[in-house]
C-alpha cells in the first residue's frame, strides 16, 4: 500500500457545468427550474480529514475559486473533492464528488501522472458525467477539464527520504541545532 508523507498544496480554480441535484431543486418555484443556478462551494478532504472548504461562489453553474490549501500529510491515501449547494433551508445539498488516490498520483515515483477521473453527478442516478482528463506533470500540476478544472500543485518532498540523509553530507559542519521533522498530523517526531 502506498501512502503519502510530506507538504500538499492544493489550488482549486473552477468547477464547469454543474447540474443541479432534484433534491437541491425541492424548493425552486417558478416555469424553469433547469435554469436553477447552484450556490456551490467546494470540501476537500484527505482520507477523513477535513483540510478546508473553498468560499460559495453565488448563483452560477460554472464558479470560479482560486483557493490554495496547504497541509502537512501523514499516511495519506487519497484527496477527496466535494461540491455542495449552498442551501438557504436545512442541510447543504450534495452535487458531486471525485476521489484521487495517492497512489495514483505516486505509484511512478516520479513528477509525472496522467489518468482519466470520472466525475460522479447525483443529478441523475445510476449517470455520471463525462470523464475528466487529469494530468500532473513537471511542476506538479493536475488539471481536471470538462465538469472539474482543477490544479493540483504538491512537493514530493518525501519526509523519509529527508529523514535518511546526515545532514552532514548535506552542509559542511553545521554550527547550529538542525530541527527534526515534525508531522503535524502524527504524534512525535519522524
Amino acid at each position: 500500500m502506498v501512502v503519502f508523507n510530506g507538504l500538499l498544496k492544493i489550488k482549486i480554480c473552477e468547477a464547469v457545468s454543474l447540474k443541479p441535484t432534484a433534491w437541491s431543486l425541492r424548493h425552486a418555484v417558478g416555469p424553469r427550474p433547469q435554469t436553477f443556478l447552484l450556490d456551490p462551494y467546494i470540501a476537500l478532504n484527505v482520507d477523513d480529514s477535513r483540510i478546508g472548504q473553498t468560499a460559495t461562489k453565488q448563483k452560477t453553474n460554472s464558479p470560479a475559486w482560486h483557493d490554495e490549501f496547504v497541509t502537512d500529510v501523514c499516511n495519506g491515501r487519497k484527496i477527496e473533492l466535494a461540491v455542495f449547494h449552498d442551501a438557504p433551508i436545512g442541510y447543504d445539498d450534495f452535487v458531486a464528488n471525485c476521489t484521487i488516490q495517492f497512489e495514483e498520483l505516486l505509484q511512478n515515483g516520479s513528477r509525472h501522472f496522467e489518468d482519466w477521473q470520472m466525475v460522479v453527478d447525483v443529478g441523475s442516478p445510476g449517470t455520471q458525467m463525462p470523464q475528466s482528463h487529469c494530468a500532473l506533470t513537471g511542476q506538479p500540476h493536475l488539471s481536471l477539464q470538462r465538469s472539474w478544472n482543477l490544479c493540483l500543485e504538491s512537493w514530493l518532498a518525501f519526509l523519509f527520504a529527508l529523514v535518511s540523509l546526515p545532514f552532514s553530507s548535506l552542509l559542511n559542519n553545521p554550527s547550529f541545532p538542525l530541527p527534526r521533522p515534525q508531522c503535524t498530523l502524527c504524534p512525535g517526531e519522524i
